[in-house]
C-alpha cells in the first residue's frame, strides 16, 4: 500500500510544480526589459529550471506501468480477467483493440462516444497511425485519472479482433506493441487446451470469424498468436482452476499488483463484455465437453495440433 501513497503524493506534487512554473512564467513576462529587475529575472529564470527538472523527476514517479491481459476467444479469460478486475485498487479497461475492423460494416454505426470508430467511418476515414495516436493519448488521460486515484489500468485485450477475424490475420502492431511506445507495459497471456477453446468457439458460432473456419486454421492462428506473445508470461486456464489462488498470487506478482483472497468472494458480480462461458458463481474445475474429445482423437495426427500441444505441453487426447 506504501507504493500507492507514493505515487499519489508525487502526482500531486507534479501539479503544484506546474502551478508554480506557471505564476513564475507570468512573473518573468511582467518584468520584460525593466534594467531594474534583470538580476531578479536571471535569479527567476534560474529557479524555473529547477521547478523544470523537478517536474521531471515527478512526472518520472508518477508514471504507472500499464498491465495487459490476452487470450484468445473461449479460453477462459473472461474468469480470468474478472479475478484480476477484484483484486485490489484494480481499473480494467475489457476487449480493447484500437486497430478492430470486427464490427466495420458497410452502413455506418451509431457510436455517439466511440471517437475511433467515428473517424475511422468518417467521410474521409483515418490511417491505422492517426488512430494510434489518438489510442495513445486516450490512454494517457486514463493512466493520469487512474494514477491519481491510486489505481491501476489494466487492458484486457481483444486478441478474436486480430487473429482470429477476417481471411488472414492482418499485418499490424498489436495492442502490447503499440503500448509500448508510450508506456512501461506488464503483460500476460493466458491459454486453454486448443481443442476445448476451439469447440467453445464453435458452440458461439465465432469460428465463422475466420476462413477457412476449420480446427486446422484456428490452430495455426493459434500458433501465430503465440509466437506474438513469446517473451510474456503464460499461464494455464486449467491450472488457474484448480489452484485459482495460487495462480493468482503469481499473476499479481507478474502483473505488479497487490494480492487479497477477497477475490474468490466479489469476483462473480464484476460485469465484462465477452462473458460467453459457463455462469459461475465459484471456480471449479469442468470435464472437457464430448466433442472436444472427439476433436482431439480425430486430429491426433494432425501437425500444426500436435506442434501446438507439444509448445503448450498438452495431451494430444
Amino acid at each position: 500500500m506504501a507504493n500507492k501513497k507514493h505515487h499519489i503524493s508525487s502526482y500531486q506534487l507534479a501539479e503544484h510544480l506546474n502551478e508554480s512554473l506557471d505564476l513564475l512564467k507570468h512573473e518573468l513576462n511582467a518584468l520584460g526589459g525593466n534594467p531594474d529587475r534583470i538580476e531578479l529575472a536571471e535569479i527567476e529564470r534560474n529557479i524555473v529550471q529547477e521547478l523544470q527538472s523537478l517536474r521531471h523527476e515527478s512526472e518520472l514517479l508518477t508514471q504507472q506501468p500499464i498491465r495487459t491481459i490476452h487470450h484468445l476467444s473461449c479460453t477462459g479469460g473472461t474468469l480470468i480477467a474478472k479475478c484480476i478486475a477484484a483484486l485490489p485498487n484494480v481499473q480494467l479497461l475489457s476487449e480493447i483493440d484500437p486497430l478492430s475492423t470486427l464490427q466495420d460494416k458497410s452502413k455506418p454505426m451509431f457510436g455517439p462516444t466511440d471517437l475511433i470508430k467515428q473517424w475511422r467511418q468518417s467521410s474521409r476515414g483515418a490511417s491505422n497511425d492517426d488512430i494510434i495516436e489518438l489510442f495513445l493519448t486516450d490512454m494517457k488521460v486514463i493512466l493520469k485519472a487512474a494514477t491519481r486515484a491510486g489505481q491501476n489500468v489494466v487492458i484486457r485485450d481483444h486478441s478474436h479482433s486480430h487473429f482470429n477475424s477476417g481471411p488472414e490475420i492482418p499485418e499490424r502492431p498489436t495492442i502490447r506493441r503499440i503500448l509500448q511506445r508510450a508506456f512501461d507495459v506488464k503483460s500476460l497471456v493466458t491459454v486453454r487446451h486448443p481443442a476445448d477453446s476451439y469447440v467453445s468457439m464453435v458452440k458461439n458460432g465465432w469460428h465463422t470469424h475466420f476462413q477457412p473456419s476449420d480446427f486446422k486454421e484456428y490452430c495455426d492462428r493459434y500458433f501465430f498468436f503465440l509466437e506474438n506473445y513469446s517473451d510474456v508470461y503464460l499461464i494455464k486456464y486449467e491450472n488457474f482452476v484448480k489452484s485459482p489462488s495460487d495462480i493468482m498470487r503469481k499473476v499479481a506478482n507478474e502483473l505488479a499488483l497487490d494480492y487479497a483472497d477477497t477475490y474468490l468472494s466479489t469476483f462473480s458480480a464484476i460485469k465484462l463484455t465477452g462473458d460467453s462461458g459457463r455462469t459461475q458463481t465459484t471456480i471449479i474445475e469442468h470435464e472437457p465437453r464430448k466433442e472436444a474429445i472427439t476433436l482431439r482423437e480425430e486430429n491426433a495426427e494432425l501437425v500444426v495440433y500436435k506442434e501446438l500441444c507439444s509448445k503448450l505441453s498438452y495431451d494430444l487426447v
